[in-house]
């Protein structure tokens, strides 16, 4: 079937690969990165049981923007801290430690390039992350 796709370069099938894919196992799937009519797609081959399952997708037409890349863990974690809470609410209401919940803001701020929690809170806003 991925062989029967039109305008494709790369593919990381050929002839045998079913049955090599399930030869090697679940510890190495397969991915290739391919152009299908024009546009970049990954291509991702995993082994299970006796079948192989690839998974075509777009991929992405630029790098993720800085605030795009956030952990669920440090969302949460911002939606807090919007709301005014203080690191140590914020651990307890979490169930995490003052340190990670200090560390999570650090990395959020790091990464927007901002240097207190109230631009990181307005950042936030301006960029569609927080309502």
């Amino acid at each position: 079937m991925v062989g029967a796709i039109p305008n494709t370069d790369g593919m990381p099938c050929d002839k045998g690969c079913v049955q090599r894919l399930i030869r090697r196992g679940m510890e190495r799937p397969s991915h290739a990165h391919v152009q299908l009519s024009d546009r970049p797609h990954q291509l991702d081959c995993v082994p299970v049981g006796s079948f192989v399952v690839c998974v075509l997708s777009p991929s992405a037409p630029h790098d993720p923007e800085p605030w795009e890349r956030l952990t669920p863990r440090e969302r949460d974690v911002l939606e807090l801290v919007a709301e005014g809470r203080t690191t140590p609410e914020i651990a307890e209401l979490l169930g995490i430690s003052d340190k990670t919940a200090r560390t999570h803001v650090e990395h959020m701020r790091t990464r927007l390039g901002v240097n207190t929690r109230a631009e990181l809170v307005a950042r936030c806003f301006r960029v569609g992350l927080l309502q």
